[in-house]
């Protein structure tokens, strides 16, 4: 299990190094291989960090992966570190963070953007998908699709496994499938359907942050 950090709201920059500590630190001590008195999740331990910023600035956050990753390699235990771009490669927040190898996956987001989701034809993914498998920084690659029909970039399993995810999985670069979120995964059995086809896709469903 990861933690997510930023998000499609609020209001989070990195500015400066000391930021990128101050973070860094906070996120290793709470949820991480650290120790602070009040962690959220008492003696448990989650496996990484998944960056999902899309309302920030563009700088500082391959710091972040940097210093996380020293930490890391400094303590017990080794952490996972995700990135959830968008579609469009390269990604205008994550294409710097991206680049230093870190990560051990990207989940690309096919939705809620125009120039890259479904609209009728998979003509734009499959592009973007091309790029993305490409970059030589990029390990694996998870198909992210959303499982609410209210979502622009929505597309039907059947339909997504029928004219994408069979061209795609035999890529060495395949991760699996990310589906927003859980809720609606539970409610629509999306990532069921996708286990009915082939039980060895791994499917990731983040949950919605909650204030």
């Amino acid at each position: 299990m990861l933690i997510s950090i930023g998000g499609p709201t609020g209001d989070y920059n990195l500015t400066s190094q000391d930021d990128v500590t101050k973070l860094a630190n906070y996120l290793w001590n709470n949820y991480l291989g650290g120790s602070t008195v009040h962690r959220p999740f008492g003696t448990a331990t989650l496996d990484g960090v998944d960056f999902f910023i899309e309302e920030s600035t563009t700088e500082y956050w391959d710091v972040l992966a940097e210093t996380l990753k020293n930490l890391s390699n400094n303590g017990a235990s080794q952490i996972e570190l995700s990135a959830t771009p968008k579609c469009h490669y390269p990604d205008k927040y994550l294409g710097t963070a991206i680049q230093t190898g870190l990560f051990n996956y990207v989940q690309v987001r096919f939705y809620n953007e125009s120039c890259c989701q479904y609209d009728g034809s998979f003509d734009a993914m499959k592009s973007e998908w091309d790029e993305w498998i490409a970059d030589d920084k990029v390990d694996k690659v998870f198909v992210g699709v959303t499982a609410s029909a209210e979502e622009e970039g929505y597309v039907e399993a059947h339909d997504l496994i029928d004219n994408f995810l069979t061209d795609v999985v035999n890529s060495t670069k395949f991760g699996g499938v990310m589906v927003w979120y859980l809720y609606t995964d539970h409610l629509y059995s999306y990532s069921e359907n996708i286990k009915e086809w082939n039980s060895l896709v791994q499917t990731n469903t983040p949950s919605r942050a909650v204030s």
